[in-house]
C-alpha cells in the first residue's frame, strides 16, 4: 500500500479505500422520552386527569413513552438506513438551518443533500456545488421522522363522540440530550478512540396543522447540536492522492504554469469545501469557546445551550432555564423544538394532526479529532495531533450512543 494511505481523509476518503471503509464506523442510536408526569401523580384523584406526551415513529400506529434502541435498529435495518456510516459533510451552515435538500425532481428530492468527498482537484478552490464533490446517500446517515402528542384522559367524555381523550397543546423541550463514546470501543481487544464530538443531531419539526402545507413555513424550525457546541470549519487543506503532502495547484500567467513551466509561478494549497458550521451544544448552559479559522488565526466564542433544565431531580423543568439571549442579540431565543397540536374528540381534524419531528445524525467528517494519544507525563496534547484527518487504526470501527428525552412542563 502507498505510504500514506493508512489514514482516513475526512470529509474525504482516499478513492481506493472507500468500498473498504464503508460501513466500518458503526453507530448505536436510540431515543427515550417519559410522561411529564412524576408517578402520574393524579391517577385515581378525584380530579382523575393524568397527561402524557407520547410519540410512534412517522407511519406507525401506537404511540409510546419511550422507543428503544432496538425499536430504532429495527427501523433503520427494515428501511436500510444508516447501513454504511461513514464521515460525511453537510457543509457550511448555522445552527438555526435547516439541512439543504437534495432538489430536483427525484424520488430522493426532499432528502438532505450531505457530501462525502471531493476528487483530488488541481483548482485553487474547490466548492461544494462545483461538481467535485461526490454526493453521499442515506446509507451513511441516519434519519427517522417521529410524531409527537401530548393526550389527556380526563375522565369527562367529548359531547358527540363520545371519548374520553383529548389533545392539549404544549410547548416541547429537550431535557436530555445524550451523545457518547460506545462502552464495546475499549473492552476485550478493542481500543477504539471516542469520535462522539464528531456526531451531529439536527432536529426539524413541522405543526400538521400548518397552512403552508407544502413548506410548513409558518411552524418549521431547525436546530443543529453537537456534543460539544461550537464552531468548526467546513473547509481546509488535504492530502487526497495520499503521498503525506496537502495538495497543491501551482498558478501563474505563463503558459504552462499547471504543470510548473514558466516563472514567477506560485504553489498554493488547495482549499476543499467552504464556510463554517456552527452547532448548539448537548448541554445546559452557556459557556465560552473558541475555533481556528484557515490562517490558525483564533476566533473566541459563546457557545449555547439545548437543553433545558429541571427543578431538582424532579420531572419540573425549570421555566427561568426555556430560552437565553446570545451576545449581541436583542430578542432571545427559546429552547422549544416546537409545539403539540391541541383538539378534541369532537374536532375536525381529531387524530390526524400531530407535531412532526425529524431527527437527522451523522458523523461530521470536518470535525476536529485527537489522532495521538495524550502525553502520559502531562496529559497535554499537542496541537498539531487535533485534526479532520482521522488516523483509521485509531477510529475504523469507533461506536457512538445517542440518547434523547422530550418533555413539556408538569402541571
Amino acid at each position: 500500500m502507498k505510504k500514506g494511505m493508512q489514514k482516513i481523509v475526512v470529509p474525504t476518503l482516499a478513492i481506493c479505500l472507500g468500498a473498504a471503509l464503508a460501513g466500518s464506523i458503526s453507530g448505536t442510536v436510540a431515543w427515550y422520552q417519559y410522561s411529564t408526569r412524576a408517578s402520574v401523580a393524579y391517577l385515581g384523584t378525584t380530579a382523575g386527569t393524568a397527561g402524557n406526551l407520547k410519540l410512534r415513529i412517522k407511519g406507525t400506529n401506537d404511540w409510546h413513552n419511550s422507543l428503544t434502541k432496538e425499536t430504532i435498529q429495527g427501523y433503520l435495518a427494515t428501511n436500510h438506513i444508516g447501513e454504511e456510516i461513514i464521515p460525511i459533510t453537510a457543509g457550511n451552515m448555522n445552527e438555526d438551518a435547516a439541512l439543504a435538500k437534495i432538489g430536483g425532481t427525484g424520488a430522493d428530492k426532499d432528502l438532505p443533500k450531505f457530501y462525502k468527498n471531493p476528487v483530488r482537484s488541481f483548482d485553487e478552490s474547490v466548492p461544494y456545488d462545483g461538481g467535485t464533490w461526490l454526493k453521499a446517500d442515506k446509507s451513511m446517515y441516519v434519519q427517522i421522522p417521529l410524531e409527537l402528542a401530548f393526550i389527556e384522559y380526563d375522565g369527562v367524555k367529548s359531547a358527540n363522540a363520545e371519548v374520553d381523550k383529548e389533545y392539549l397543546e404544549k410547548e416541547v423541550f429537550i431535557s436530555d440530550l445524550l451523545i457518547q463514546e460506545d462502552y464495546q470501543n475499549t473492552t476485550g481487544n478493542n481500543n477504539y478512540k471516542d469520535l462522539s464530538s464528531a456526531v451531529r443531531v439536527h432536529i426539524s419539526s413541522y405543526r400538521d396543522d400548518d397552512a403552508d402545507q407544502e413548506n410548513h413555513s409558518n411552524t418549521a424550525f431547525d436546530r443543529l447540536i453537537s456534543k460539544d457546541g461550537g464552531t468548526i470549519l467546513t473547509e481546509g487543506y488535504l492530502d487526497l492522492d495520499g503521498d503525506n503532502v496537502l495538495d497543491t495547484v501551482t498558478t501563474g500567467t505563463d503558459a504552462g504554469a499547471a504543470y510548473g513551466f514558466g516563472q514567477n509561478n506560485q504553489v498554493k494549497k488547495v482549499v476543499y469545501g467552504e464556510g463554517k458550521q456552527t452547532a448548539y451544544a448537548a448541554a445546559k448552559d452557556i459557556a465560552d469557546g473558541s475555533y481556528k479559522e484557515l490562517d490558525d488565526t483564533v476566533v473566541n466564542e459563546k457557545i449555547y445551550p439545548s437543553v433545558v433544565k429541571s427543578v431538582g431531580n424532579s420531572l419540573v423543568l425549570n421555566e427561568n432555564d426555556f430560552e437565553f439571549t446570545k451576545e449581541g442579540a436583542q430578542d432571545a431565543t427559546s429552547k422549544s423544538i416546537g409545539k403539540t397540536i391541541g383538539y378534541d374528540a369532537d374536532a375536525a381534524n381529531f387524530e390526524q394532526e400531530y407535531l412532526n419531528v425529524v431527527l437527522t445524525i451523522w458523523l461530521e467528517g470536518w470535525q476536529p479529532l485527537v489522532n495521538a494519544e495524550d502525553d502520559p507525563a502531562t496529559g497535554n496534547i499537542d496541537e498539531s495531533d487535533i485534526s479532520p484527518i482521522w488516523e483509521s487504526s485509531s477510529f475504523i470501527g469507533s461506536m457512538f450512543d445517542v440518547g434523547i428525552t422530550f418533555a413539556v412542563q408538569a402541571e
